[in-house]
C-alpha cells in the first residue's frame, strides 16, 4: 500500500514569483513534480516536513534550499538542506 495523501498540486505552478513556499504538515504524498516547481525561478525556500513523499528531488529546484522530509524514502534530500 502506497503513502496516504494528496499530490503536490498543480496549481502551485501559477505561483510564478515566490521566494519562500511552506508546505509542511499538508499530507502531499507521491514525489515533487519538477513541472511544477520549474515556474518557480524566483524560490529559494521550499519546507516540505511532515510530508510523505517519497522520490528525488526534482533538477528544477536548483539552488532551493529544501526543508526535507524526515522519511527515508527520499533519496537525495540530505544534500540540499
Amino acid at each position: 500500500m502506497g503513502p496516504i495523501g494528496v499530490a503536490v498540486p498543480s496549481a502551485l505552478s501559477q505561483l510564478t514569483r515566490p521566494q519562500q513556499l511552506y508546505l509542511e504538515g499538508n499530507t502531499l504524498a507521491g514525489g515533487v513534480p519538477g513541472k511544477v516547481m520549474s515556474r518557480m525561478s524566483s524560490l529559494r525556500y521550499l519546507s516540505l516536513a511532515g510530508n510523505p513523499l517519497e522520490g528525488t528531488l526534482p533538477p528544477e529546484l536548483g539552488d532551493v534550499r529544501v526543508e526535507r522530509n524526515p522519511g527515508e524514502k527520499c533519496r537525495n534530500w540530505a544534500s540540499r538542506t
